[in-house]
């Protein structure tokens, strides 16, 4: 039925208990930047897969709105409580449905080439290698270069307190029900920007 309406639609997006439940569009050049789902003009726009999503590697962008709409619910991971809550996640395409279990919260700065946050098929593996160090939380499941990765990603300068700051959640796509186990990380690596240098 989604389809019907607008066959932009690449999949729907559902995090239990989480504000989080609509639908994701493909790319299309940015337009869902400042479009609805409807292709009405929103300041919201609405969450789009990253041009360069593929079946293994899926990057999903939302506004941060700062005002509780679309991605400015991601922010929630920012405290360990939630995540531990809300540690899977829901993401079905119009090809396949599939579960998703967070493995890594980031705080990355888009004006820095190596911290960017946000691989592609060419840099996954120093991605992967780069993660932990650089993820809020440590995570007792392991992620390796053959798992299917989902990435929530938006902005959050006014959260972090520098221009270009991005916060990226992180999950792999789930064969089962094994549960992780999150700790603070408390040596996380920052970007340069955040530490004022």
């Amino acid at each position: 039925g989604l389809y019907d309406m607008n066959k932009d639609v690449g999949g729907w997006l559902h995090i239990p208990d989480s504000g989080m439940d609509f639908p994701v569009m493909n790319y299309a050049d940015g337009y869902y930047r400042n479009h609805s789902f409807l292709k009405e003009y929103s300041r919201y726009g609405q969450p789009y897969f990253d041009a360069a999503a593929s079946d293994r590697l899926m990057v999903i962008h939302g506004r941060n709105t700062e005002d509780g709409q679309m991605f400015s619910h991601l922010l929630n991971y920012r405290r360990i409580a939630y995540l531990r809550e809300h540690a899977v996640i829901e993401m079905n395409t119009t090809r396949a449905n599939g579960r998703w279990q967070v493995v890594a919260v980031t705080v990355t700065d888009d004006k820095e080439a190596k911290a960017a946050g946000l691989p592609t098929e060419q840099t996954l593996s120093d991605y992967l290698s780069d993660l932990p160090a650089r993820s809020l939380f440590t995570c007792t499941a392991a992620v390796t270069e053959e798992d299917t990765l989902l990435l929530l990603t938006t902005t959050a300068a006014e959260e972090y307190g520098f221009d270009g700051a991005r916060f990226t959640v992180v999950a792999r796509l789930m064969s089962g029900d094994t549960a992780a186990q999150y700790a603070v990380n408390y040596d996380v690596e920052m970007p340069a920007a955040y530490k004022g240098e």
